[in-house]
């Protein structure tokens, strides 16, 4: 897959846009294959984008993230480190609206403030309905929040005119 067919690039092309094709077609539970696909990031597996938009072809990130953090603080080789490039990754590369809030909840385990392009990430993701209340519940942490979010809703105000 390539960036340019991204959720997330397509955001920065065309602004506001019909986002049907990208939504998670059933509910499931279970993080076994989610768990396969974290470790294979960690394995720098090149097909685990491909795992995680597969994934969340059948599972809604907010209702597996209890039982995938659960499961993951259990794991012994367990690499917080990584989790900051893989939900990036995630949030700017995939085609798959769960797979950005996945990354979006991934935030949730390291220290926002520290990492300016997860930031921007999401702040620009948060313009968008599918990634609004999500984008500012996890930008909540950051220091600035109350000008970030009256940025956001500027701009969501601007483009519904």
């Amino acid at each position: 897959m390539s960036r340019k067919d991204s959720i997330y690039q397509k955001l920065m092309v065309e602004g506001r846009t019909d986002f049907a094709e990208y939504r998670a077609v059933e509910d499931r539970t279970g993080t076994e294959e989610l768990l396969k696909a974290v470790m294979d990031y960690y394995e720098r597996d090149k097909e685990s984008i491909e795992e995680f938009t597969e994934y969340f072809k059948y599972h809604r990130a907010e209702n597996i993230w209890n039982e995938f953090t659960s499961r993951l603080f259990s794991l012994e080789d367990f690499k917080e480190d990584k989790l900051v490039g893989l939900s990036i990754l995630l949030m700017r590369d995939t085609k798959s609206i769960e797979a950005i809030k996945f990354g979006m909840l991934l935030t949730q385990l390291y220290i926002l403030n520290n990492v300016s392009a997860a930031f921007k990430l999401i702040a620009d993701l948060a313009v968008l309905d599918e990634f609004y209340e999500l984008g500012i519940e996890t930008l909540k942490s950051v220091r600035i929040f109350p000008v970030i979010r009256d940025s956001i809703n500027r701009k969501r105000d601007y483009e519904t005119r």
